[in-house]
């Protein structure tokens, strides 16, 4: 059986010295980012919005995949798509050993406002910031508020104390 690429996979992409015949990450993000397209009229209907939606999406598909600017915005969107809903967690959980929940619940929770902010448009940055975070400060908490779940700095109580372990 063949091993599941994983969120962590798609997001680094192949190593420094495999990168002569492109991302073969690439197909991966790909069947993603149409899953999401067939779960947006499943879970939100098909309004005017969501037909919108599709086509942005389908536009970030058909981008040249031997440019390293268009495979940024794929796996950027892929990091909004699993920042977004709720499904697309789920899925992407249970092909690795936490690393996708983490990313959802605790890494761009934290950045992806100041992407969004910015309208979207350093999508290589935003990747970066996300593996950055991610791999640098695994469980560590960000930002200036409460995280939902322990960390390395200490174990949170119902009413929002910390308690410093």
């Amino acid at each position: 059986m063949q091993q599941q690429t994983t969120l962590r996979d798609m997001l680094m992409g192949p190593a420094l010295n495999d990168r002569e015949q492109g991302d073969h990450y690439v197909p991966d993000i790909h069947a993603h980012l149409r899953g999401v397209q067939d779960l947006i009229p499943r879970v939100y209907g098909s309004s005017e919005a969501c037909k919108h939606a599709i086509m942005e999406i389908g536009t970030i598909v058909d981008m040249d995949p031997s440019r390293t600017d268009c495979v940024a915005s794929k796996r950027a969107m892929l990091l909004c798509a699993l920042a977004a809903e709720d499904g697309v967690k789920k899925h992407l959980a249970a092909r690795d050993d936490g690393y996708a929940r983490d990313m959802a619940e605790r890494v761009l929770p934290f950045i992806k406002a100041r992407f969004l902010k910015h309208c979207c448009q350093n999508p290589e940055s935003f990747v970066m910031m996300a593996l950055l975070l991610s791999e640098m400060w695994p469980g560590e908490t960000l930002g200036n508020w409460p995280a939902h779940h322990n960390s390395s700095v200490g174990d949170l109580e119902e009413r929002g104390d910390r308690k410093l372990t």
